[in-house]
Formats: structure tokens, sequence, C-alpha cells
């Protein structure tokens, strides 16, 4: 249906997986290409558009004075076949509302006869006003529901004003296009990597997975056809015979881990979830969504021994599952159901399981036909009355391992972990290095046993075998952490501001009182004004997390002196999780932006933890007690304002008498001194593949979108060379999906630092380099990958690109959003 601002709404399920569709009017019409704007899991809402039209919008009804009995009319397209059908009107009556609890969602009952195909579908009234939207059908019961309008309406809005229409976020599919192969690594069956990519028509496709491990790999498209075959064959060909979106999965068959070196005739996207890895905690309740098919999410939940936990799944657009599954347990056990009563319509996951052990737990969702929407997790005490779902014996996950497991998990780890093979390249250098051989002669040795995997794995082989190597061992215990959730990031040492000439008067210290019975937000302000900069504080927590919750974080762009102005807040709370959010003051619309884990905050009374947030622009990153945790999105909010501290975000965060105290506030202001700008490059004019940019600047944040070609070895980095000219720091991500930290000199490069990414680039690769004084701080795709040493830089320094590359057809290269960010 076409409503105000000529734009059509749908339900999200007819359009997905589709970025753009077409539109058949019922007089021949059609509209290609019509973009899809936004889309929301939970609501299962579309909105398409805006289109050329002609004629009367369709209007909200407001459905809470529509008395039960009331006339109502359902138009759309059930059972059809036809390529150009005409529309169809059935009367009935309302019948009842039936409420969804979980969403806060209201659903219109009508005895209207519907069938497959009314999705979409508009219910009226008599005057033609829009009382809700056709989305579940019921053939036995013989009866439909239409979400209701007043719920349609705010979700709308967002959508036109392109802001996330609910708390999951505009959950779409990333742009399409990325490698033709990827680095798998798989720790156990619950977990897997999926990729999307396209092809036309009955055109074969090839992937030669070569995988150490047994797994499987699934290919489904968009009309749910499978394909699939276990992996460790040499080479999986198919011939699809249709077009478009399809998706790709490689999923381990036991709790051993699987690796496999992916190559592919067609470019494979990478399906990333941002719901994997969530910690839950006794008395959580929040929102999920089954994004794509074959998803599987998993959240983390530390229990003790013999605690009786009910685990829920609620959902209206996907069929979910819910599992629990005890990965210490040395003989492995899960629980799992499908539909175990209750919600709406009876259909909810429910699990009900009593742990055996103290320790960590996995909490399982997935959809039971590859459905795809949002859900709602809870997990809670269950009476003591509940019945216990049965329990299921699974293989052991990961650990204890026999010596065999031991040896190719120890191997996968350093063969492709950046951490752990530049580590072990370290230690077999100084060995050699104190058994006489010299330090270049050393290094080039142990890299060369690393590329020997026959040599590796006996020398791995014959230490565990002899005890050397246990599952209590260093070695064991940094591949289980690379291989779980739990991967922490590098430890980073981070400008305070303070060194550089702070913005606010020095630092700032305090303690705000909290006060449970005012739910306005409690802060202390930093006296400055800004629109991009860094800024960091120390908090100590109230009281222990166990005691009850707390949170605090910071006031950004908050523009306080107009009263209708907007700001955004940045919080971490006891339960581990992070939130940025926005509000406008206007409307009193609250919005979240993103939230996550921090898996390394300190939660018991009196215990510290340093935040250290920078923004500048659109963009912003976020660390926690010197580790990074997420890149950030500041693109709902440009204006200056003021920065704070604050706690008490959150309802029940706070106790009467207690106080958060705060240490160390600085405020460092950035100023947008270089673009952004847009152009082509031109490697060959660039002496040592070096681009001077024309920019000088001490302390700053750089950064930039470059494209780059599949398949063809290029370099995008950025330098720094000082006043005499004489050494430059390069610092950026190549085609062999390493990042490097190199020196030069004339011709002569010296790599001071490199390592493997956590992923490869796809058809761009995006950079960004934090430069104050000595330290360097390098993100690839929004990913931190390493501190740098930046020793021995003149403070005024200028900024080159280096861009060394055979990928450019024409013999030039296009850069995007190149931006500089100084200490204002």
């Amino acid at each position: 249906m076409v409503i105000e601002g000529n734009y059509v709404l749908t339900n999200r399920h007819v359009v997905w997986p589709d970025r753009a569709v077409t539109l058949v009017f019922p007089d021949g019409m059609r509209l290609e290409n019509v973009p899809v704007v936004s889309t929301e899991p939970i609501s299962d809402l579309a909105l398409l558009g805006p289109i050329e039209f002609v004629g009367e919008p369709v209007t909200f009804r407001d459905t809470g004075v529509l008395p039960v009995a009331s006339r109502v009319f359902l138009i759309g397209y059930p059972g059809e076949v036809e390529t150009s059908p005409k529309p169809t009107i059935v009367a009935g009556v309302l019948s009842r509302t039936r409420h969804w609890p979980a969403a806060g969602l209201t659903y219109l009952q009508t005895d209207a006869a519907t069938a497959g195909g009314q999705s979409g579908g508009a219910l009226l009234d008599a005057d033609g006003r829009l009382l809700g939207i056709s989305g579940f059908k019921f053939t036995d019961a013989s009866y439909a529901l239409a979400l209701s309008s007043e719920d349609i309406v705010p979700v709308v809005d967002k959508m036109k004003l392109g802001l996330p229409p609910s708390i999951l976020g505009n959950r779409r599919l990333p742009p399409y296009g990325g490698d033709f192969g990827a680095e798998i690594a798989i720790a156990n069956r619950w977990r897997s990597q999926r990729f999307a990519f396209e092809v036309a028509r009955s055109m074969p496709v090839r992937f030669e997975p070569n995988c150490d491990g047994e797994g499987q790999i699934r290919i489904l498209n968009a009309h749910q056809e499978l394909h699939q075959t276990h992996a460790g064959v040499e080479e999986f060909e198919r011939t699809l015979s249709k077009g478009g979106l399809h998706f790709l999965e490689i999923r381990a068959s036991s709790d051993r881990p699987l690796t496999c070196h992916l190559t592919g005739s067609v470019l494979l996207t990478p399906l990333n979830d941002p719901d994997d890895a969530r910690i839950l905690n006794l008395g959580d309740s929040l929102a999920g969504s089954i994004d794509f098919f074959f998803d599987t999410d998993w959240y983390i939940l530390e229990l003790d021994e013999n605690e009786r936990i009910e685990v829920t799944t609620d959902s209206l657009n996907a069929d979910t599952v819910v599992h629990v599954h005890c990965i210490s347990c040395g003989a492995g056990q899960f629980a799992t159901d499908d539909d175990g009563g209750g919600g709406l319509f009876e259909y909810n996951a429910q699990v009900v399981y009593l742990t055996p052990q103290k320790g960590r737990y996995f909490v399982i969702v997935s959809s039971f036909e590859d459905d795809v929407g949002g859900y709602y997790l809870s997990v809670d005490r269950a009476s003591s009355r509940a019945r216990l779902t049965e329990v299921q014996a699974s293989p052991p996950a990961l650990e204890p391992p026999s010596n065999e497991q031991l040896v190719d998990s120890i191997y996968a780890c350093i063969s492709s972990e950046g951490e752990l093979r530049d580590y072990f390249v370290k230690e077999m250098t100084e060995t050699l290095v104190a058994e006489g051989m010299t330090e270049a002669g050393a290094r080039t040795t142990a890299l060369s046993w690393l590329e020997n995997e026959e040599l590796m794995l006996a020398l791995i082989r014959s230490a565990a075998d002899s005890g050397e190597w246990d599952p209590e061992d260093q070695w064991y215990q940094q591949c289980a952490s690379i291989m779980s959730p739990d991967r922490q990031a590098p430890v980073v040492s981070l400008p305070t501001g303070a060194s550089d000439g702070a913005s606010s008067p020095g630092s700032k210290s305090g303690s705000i009182e909290h006060n449970p019975s005012r739910t306005t937000i409690k802060s202390h302000h930093a006296g400055v004004r800004v629109k991009d900069a860094i800024i960091s504080a120390t908090f100590t927590n109230p009281y222990g997390a166990q005691s009850g919750p707390w949170d605090y974080g910071f006031y950004i762009r908050n523009d306080r002196d107009t009263k209708d102005g907007t700001f955004m807040y940045l919080v971490v709370r006891s339960d581990w999780t992070w939130k940025l959010k926005w509000r406008d003051r206007a409307t009193e619309i609250t919005q979240a932006i993103q939230e996550g884990t921090v898996r390394n905050l300190n939660t018991g009374q009196g215990e510290e933890n340093t935040l250290w947030v920078a923004f500048f622009g659109n963009r912003g990153v976020l660390f926690v007690n010197d580790e990074f945790v997420s890149a950030l999105d500041f693109s709902s909010s440009d204006v200056t304002g003021d920065v704070a501290v604050i706690t008490g975000v959150f309802r029940g965060n706070e106790r009467a008498g207690a106080a958060t105290r705060y240490r160390d506030l600085r405020v460092l202001a950035l100023k947008n001194t270089h673009g952004p700008v847009t152009q082509r490059l031109h490697p060959a004019s660039a002496p040592g593949g070096h681009l001077p940019t024309g920019v000088a600047a001490g302390n700053a944040i750089m950064e930039a979108r470059f494209l780059v070609a599949s398949g063809s070895p290029w370099e995008r980095a950025f330098g720094l060379v000082g006043g005499d000219n004489s050494t430059v720091h390069t610092a950026g991500a190549d085609h062999r999906g390493m990042w490097f930290h190199r020196t030069c000199q004339q011709d002569a490069c010296t790599v001071q630092s490199e390592g493997q990414l956590a992923r490869t680039t796809g058809h761009e690769v995006s950079l960004m380099l934090f430069a104050f004084g000595t330290n360097g701080f390098l993100f690839v795709d929004d990913e931190f990958v390493a501190p740098l040493d930046l020793s021995g830089l003149a403070h005024d320094r200028q900024i080159l690109l280096a861009v060394r590359s055979s990928d450019a057809t024409d013999g030039t290269l296009e850069m995007r959003n190149f931006s500089v960010w100084t200490v204002d």
C-alpha cells in the first residue's frame, strides 16, 4: 500500500532479502528497482520507495477506539500465481485484539477470509482508513491477524528519518561482494561461518574447502532450495538453477575444531552476526534476530552448580528452537526445545535446565524451518515445580582434548592467528640466537619452520606425547582463548589528552550521589562544548554487581542550551554490556544506536574501569581498560555540545546512599582540518610508492576507504614522515589479508610489526590511523589490529599515502572520504 510521502509499506518477509524490488500495480504499471529503505525484524515491517505515484495515499486510523464487531475489509493478493494479478477484497468483523507482551505490539483478529499470499495486505475500515497490515494466517482457525496502525506509525516514522527502527537496528545484509576465498576457523558445532553470494541463472559454482576436520557445506537460495555436502572434499561443484542471492555456510560436524582454506568461483560476502557471543545473566530479557538462512545465535551464560533455570524464546516471525549446552561438562550435555508452550500462540520454545556444575554454558537460538525474523530471549530462575527438559548427551566441547586434538588445535592457532604466530617466531628466534645464529638468520629459520606443516606437527606431537604440553599449559590456554568468544583485544596505551593540551581545564574528579527517587540521569559536566573529541575518565564501582545493577558513562554532543536539542550517551553496565543511545528532547524519542559486551569489565565493589572514547564526524571508537571494544556510529547527531560524566541512566541502577566516583576526566577537542576528499590516485607517479597529501599534523586521526581488486597484489597504507624526510613510517593492509607497520629509508624498508587480519577485505578496505606523539593505533575495516611505535618522528609530520598496486587497470586508484582530524 502507498502511504504518505509516496512510500510503500509491506511485510519484511515479503521483500527479504532483496535490496530493491519490482512493484506491479493492478493497472499493469511496473516500477523496477524500487529501493528497500528499511526493514524491522520484530514487527515484520518494510518500507520501500519513495515512488512516483498519482493518487491518494492510505491514511492511518486510531484502532484504540475501534469496537469489537466493527466492519473491516481485507485487501490483498491471496493465493495468486499470475504475473499481473488483481487485488481481492473480503469483508469481516473485528473479532478481538491480541497483545504480544514481549514486544508490546497489538494485533487485530478478523474472520475475513484469507489465504497464503495475503502478507502485506491492508486491513481497512469502512472509510478506507488503514487499521493494520496482515502478516499471519491460521487456516485451521479461519482467522487472520493484522499489526495495528498504532504500532506501525512509530516504526515507519523512524524509517523515513533514516533512524534504526528498533533496538535491533536496521538488520540488513551487507553490501554484496567480497573475495574469492576465506580462511575458516570454527571452534565447535554451535558456530559456523556464513557468506552471501550472487549468481546468474543456471550458473555453475565451484568451491574448494580444503578442510582439516569434519564439517558440512550448505548452500541455500532465497527459495530455500538446498545443496549440501560434507566438508573435507577437495572440490564441491553445483549448477544453481535459480539466479540471484544465495547463502553458503560451513559448519563443524562435532565439537572438534574445523579449519578450512576456502576458495570459490564467486565473490563471497561474509555475514557477521551482532547477536553472537553476547553475555547473558539471570534475569535478562533481550531482543535478537534470525538474520539470514542458517543463522544460529549463541549467547554465553555463567552459572553456579544446581541452578534451576528457565530459558525462553518468544517470536511471531520465526519458529525458534532453543538449546542450553554445558560446554565444560566432561561428558558433554545439552537440552533443547522447539514448541514448549506459552506465548501468544503457545509456540514459544522453552528449556528448564538444572546445571550439573559451576561453569560456562551456551544458550543457542536457531530457526526450525530456516525462517528469518526477530525474537525475544529471556533467562531466569525456574520454579521448583517446573518440569525439567530432557537432557541429551553430546561430545565434549574442546576439552578435555586428546593429544591429537591438542596438536591440531595448537597448529591451527599458530598457523592462522597473528598473535600466536608472532609469539612463536619470537620464541624460536631467541632460542636460535642463544645457540649462536644471527638474529636475521634465526628469524628466517623460524619462519621456514612455521611454513613446514609436517615438521611443525611432528614438533607439537612430540611435546604433547611427552606431557610437555597439556590442557593446563600456556600454549593450550592461549589457543583455547583464541578459539573462544572470550578472546580479548591487544592491550594498548592510550593518549589521555592532558599531555597534548587538553581542551578541558586539566583533569577533573568528583562523586555523583545516587538518588533513586529521581528518574533523571545524574551528571557532572566537564565545562567544555565540543563536536569532536577524545574523552576519558576512570570510574569507581559504587557497589559490587552481585549487590545490584549500576551504570556510568558519558554525555556526548549534549545540546542542553536548546530546549528542543538532542544528545547522545554512552554507558557501560554492571552486566558487562555497553550501550550507545540518542535522544531528542522535543519528541522524547530515545533511540538505541549500538550495544555490545565488555569482556574485561571490573564489577566488584570499589574496583575501577577506565572508559576512553573518540568521536569525530560520524565515526568513533570505544576502549575500556585499555582494550578495544567497538567502532561507534555517531551519525545520529552532529551538534556541538557539552561533555559530561553520567550515572543512573537506566531505572533501578542506583542505590540510596551510594555514589559513583570518577577521576581524571579529560577532554581533548578534535578539529576536521582536511576532507572528506574522494579522488583518483596515480601509483606510478609515487616515488617509492608514497604519495604526498599536502597535509601536516603533529597529533592526528586519519581515515579513508580504498577500492581494491580481488586476486591482484595491492597495498593500501597511511604514511608519516618527519621534518628530515629521511624515515617514513607506513601502516596499513595488503592483498594477503595482513596488516603491517614498516619504516622505510629510500628504498630499504624494515618490518616493525605485522599480523594476520581477523577477516579478509572485500572490494574496499577501510583504514584508520591514530597518531599521538610516539603512539599509533591502526584500525582496518573498523577493527583495531595493533598499537604502533612511532618513535623518531618529528612533531610536525607530513601525511602520505602508500599505494603500491598492480590492480588498477587504468593506472589509477580510487580513494574515498579521506579525512584528517587534528587536536584543536
